[in-house]
């Protein structure tokens, strides 16, 4: 046990009393976490609150309560108490998913769904959440200083031809990375975003219309056995359960498929990785925070290749162990905070902009 021996002291807020037990249960056997509180609403919570701040290390927050609801409760906390949350959901059962995702904007830590009927990869995920921001400084945000990258090598996409998609992984805490990623990028993009971030099955939904009201991109869910093309300023997510695969990258169309995903943890950022190579697609690549190894095995490949990587720098992400195995993989990576990581990236999109208007315009002289 990490924290000097000492457990995690966790406030549950959950208002449906089966639920709450079990939630209570499933801390109380392990050896990382202790109840210190269970309540039913949000005002309980922020009375115990108001209290003893210090009593608690991170909070698991129902976001359908009666009176405050979950939303209001994440943004009375960041505005006055900041401590780590993590909001818990039915998912589709849910009236409004995409309110989580807003709870995320706000300040919550992380999003999972609520783990009913203790099914193991639920537990897992609401455990490791729990874990993973009780370490978080909540107080921090992403700085506006640009440092420096780790690494001297030019921002220069390889696999042959000039820029043709972004394409991004993310898991845990990849949510608000994405969003002030895809946020700060030059209007109009002029690429196509490919995006693999792990979600339960029941968030795409919500997850594609917040990220559209957020940055203003049109998103793209793609479904089983329904290719799309993604134009130019879209994003393309997966539908729930499936890994999403380029298929076709030109100078005219970006083309790409959903299929099956052979891992809880999807979609496979791996899968996206390798769909890249195997269309020797001139992208750019983006792996941001999150926890496991997915998407490092591919960059060892795409690093030999030449292709341009940006990962962003472990210290900087929410959740580091997904960034710090892929630096070891791709050592020729531009490895750098997510400001500086963005900064960079829209240097190269300015670049491949001016790059188009001086081939369009050379074209129309042709003429």
């Amino acid at each position: 046990m990490n924290r000097s021996q000492q457990p995690i002291r966790v406030l549950i807020v959950e208002d449906s009393p089966t639920q709450r037990l079990a939630l209570c249960a499933l801390l109380e056997e392990q050896g990382w976490f202790e109840v210190a509180a269970d309540v039913t609403s949000a005002e309980e919570a922020l009375a115990l609150i108001d209290d003893d701040p210090t009593r608690f290390d991170v909070i698991s927050l129902d976001m359908e309560l009666p009176g405050i609801d979950g939303l209001t409760f994440v943004e009375r906390i960041m505005q006055s108490r900041p401590i780590p949350i993590v909001v818990t959901s039915a998912s589709w059962h849910d009236k409004n998913p995409e309110k989580a995702f807003a709870a995320l904007q706000a300040g919550a830590i992380a999003c999972v769904e609520k783990p009913a009927c203790g099914e193991p990869r639920l537990v897992e995920d609401w455990l490791r959440a729990l874990r993973v921001a009780a370490g978080v400084p909540v107080v921090r945000r992403y700085s506006t200083a640009v440092p420096p990258p780790r690494t001297t090598k030019r921002a220069t996409h390889a696999l042959g031809g000039s820029l043709c998609l972004i394409a991004i992984g993310a898991s845990l805490g990849g949510p608000q990375a994405v969003v002030h990623l895809l946020k700060e990028l030059p209007r109009p993009l002029p690429v196509p975003v490919l995006l693999a971030q792990h979600l339960a099955p029941g968030f795409v939904d919500g997850f594609a219309r917040w990220l559209e009201e957020t940055t203003g991109l049109r998103v793209i869910v793609v479904d089983r056995d329904q290719p799309a093309q993604v134009p130019p300023g879209a994003v393309a997510i997966p539908a729930g359960s499936l890994d999403l695969v380029l298929t076709r990258c030109d100078d005219t169309s970006v083309e790409v498929s959903a299929r099956p995903s052979q891992r809880v943890a999807s979609p496979v950022i791996d899968v996206l990785w390798r769909s890249l190579l195997e269309q020797s697609c001139p992208g750019v690549v983006v792996l941001l925070t999150g926890t496991g190894t997915d998407g490092s095995e591919t960059l060892e490949a795409l690093d030999r290749r030449g292709a341009t990587i940006f990962i962003q720098d472990p210290d900087d992400a929410m959740a580091p162990s997904m960034p710090e195995a892929a630096v070891r993989k791709a050592p020729g990576a531009i490895v750098a905070p997510l400001n500086a990581l963005t900064a960079l990236l829209s240097e190269l999109i300015a670049a491949e902009t001016f790059h188009r208007k001086g081939v369009a315009s050379q074209s129309v002289e042709k003429k």
